[in-house]
């Protein structure tokens, strides 16, 4: 998907050059979970008589709601076996009031449940990686930012679902801000980070929450830097087995996360965030001694 220009683009024509189905697909709007102040999650099922329909993890859908001839973009937060077992698909929609398709989603609840809407799937951001032999793959890194996380978590949930395709070692990196409520629990999707990683998964799998808006007052004697630093120990716990900052990620996190130079080869990054997160990030990564450029995967989502 391209850098943003002074032109403001659609969907469709942002992702004019990427694959995506021919056909349509109709599905009913089945329920609204509300994250935090900026983000819900939508539950689709199939309409009655409508034949499965089929993607990858990591890819989106063309979401054309009622009396809106633009289609929205949004990425599939669940995975192919969520649709096939348990009949849904999850969108994860950030209140966006300029993106008509995201704001008729945004409006009441009680408005716009059981509404159909007519889908597409699209994208080439996805798992297995495509051109890359999967058993070839020592080490997979995952690196979001903010929303950038939606398809990360869909591929990540796969390979928890279906662990003979998981490599050794997995690294996921999260940069991330606190809602207005300050609680970290309504971090998108840390809930999910925080099973798919705990206790049993497997040795040698990590992942690493940098909070954006998480930095101590200045002032050591403030009583407010006391309640920073418990209020920090409670996230840490919340976090559990994963690690915890307050901090963007930087150029060694990303090093750190890619491991040692002669087993670079056998490593897959997957990148996804805002495109200023993006472009650096890449940068960093392909520019990163033994890493081959073309096992480093991104996708910009504004």
């Amino acid at each position: 998907m391209g850098s943003p220009s002074t032109t403001y683009l659609n969907h469709e024509e942002r992702t004019a050059a990427e694959p995506r189905e021919h056909g349509m697909h109709s599905v009913i709007l089945d329920g609204i979970d509300q994250v935090n102040s900026n983000i819900r999650l939508l539950k689709l099922r199939r309409s009655k008589g409508e034949k499965l329909l089929e993607f990858l993890p990591g890819q989106w859908l063309d979401v054309h709601v009622p009396g809106i001839p633009q289609a929205g973009g949004f990425t599939i937060t669940s995975t192919p076996h969520d649709l096939k077992r348990k009949n849904y698909l999850e969108l994860a929609i950030q209140n966006s009031p300029t993106n008509p398709p995201a704001a008729w989603l945004w409006q009441t609840a009680s408005k716009i449940l059981e509404s159909e809407l007519m889908i597409r799937v699209g994208g080439s951001f996805v798992w297995p990686p495509p051109g890359i032999n999967v058993t070839s793959i020592e080490r997979l890194v995952f690196v979001a930012g903010g929303v950038g996380i939606n398809p990360l978590i869909s591929i990540l949930s796969h390979l928890h679902q279906n662990k003979n395709e998981c490599p050794p070692r997995l690294e996921f990196l999260y940069g991330a801000r606190k809602g207005p409520s300050g609680n970290i629990s309504s971090i998108l999707f840390l809930d999910r980070l925080r099973s798919i990683f705990g206790p049993g998964f497997a040795t040698f799998r990590n992942y690493s929450l940098f909070v954006t808006n998480a930095v101590l007052p200045l002032n050591e004697t403030d009583d407010k830097r006391l309640e920073a630093i418990e209020s920090f120990k409670a996230d840490m716990d919340y976090v559990g087995e994963g690690n915890i900052e307050r901090r963007r990620f930087e150029e060694q996190d990303l090093i750190d996360a890619i491991g040692p130079v002669e087993d670079r080869g056998s490593v897959v990054v997957y990148v996804c965030g805002p495109p200023p997160m993006t472009d650096w990030a890449v940068s960093v990564l392909k520019g990163a001694e033994g890493m081959q450029s073309e096992r480093v995967l991104c996708e910009k989502w504004w």
